[in-house]
């Protein structure tokens, strides 16, 4: 089997957004139903289509909330490789910020396998969030600096 075939296979490019409470003390995260970690909203990014309008109608999918009046300004990117039901993945995934999104404070999923969650940028580092590299960006955003990076 050629190597490089079965890498491709396994790489997800993802569009995630970075969205923060009108005070921007807390930042919106998801969780599995069932498993005890956070992630940021967003999901994968489909053949022929940008990251911004994969984020727009994974938005729409997850929460229901039409963005279409919404700014995404690229924010950065990670890298992360992880087993998943006992195969290697590998996820390169692209940040953007959000600007004008009014969400409410319990912001209900119109999918059935997640939650929501606004978690507090001052206690950010208490919860499991992965990539790991998320939780070091919202704490550098809890401190007011600029959200931009590359960790690929």
């Amino acid at each position: 089997m050629d190597r490089r075939k079965n890498l491709c296979e396994c790489t997800e490019v993802i569009a995630r957004a970075i969205i923060l409470d009108e005070e921007k003390k807390r930042v919106l995260f998801c969780s599995p139903k069932d498993k005890h970690y956070y992630y940021l909203p967003g999901g994968h990014i489909e053949f022929t289509e940008t990251a911004k309008k994969a984020l727009r109608r994974e938005l729409l999918e997850e929460t229901g909330v039409k963005t279409t009046d919404v700014q995404f300004a690229f924010a950065g990117t990670s890298e992360n490789t992880f087993i998943q039901k006992g195969q290697p993945r590998h996820e390169i995934n692209l940040y953007f910020t959000a600007d004008k999104i009014t969400l409410g404070e319990k912001m209900p999923s119109k999918e059935e396998h997640i939650l929501f969650s606004w978690l507090p940028l001052s206690e950010i580092s208490r919860f499991p969030i992965l990539p790991e590299s998320i939780k070091r960006k919202c704490e550098e955003l809890a401190k007011g600096s600029a959200v931009s990076w590359n960790d690929v």
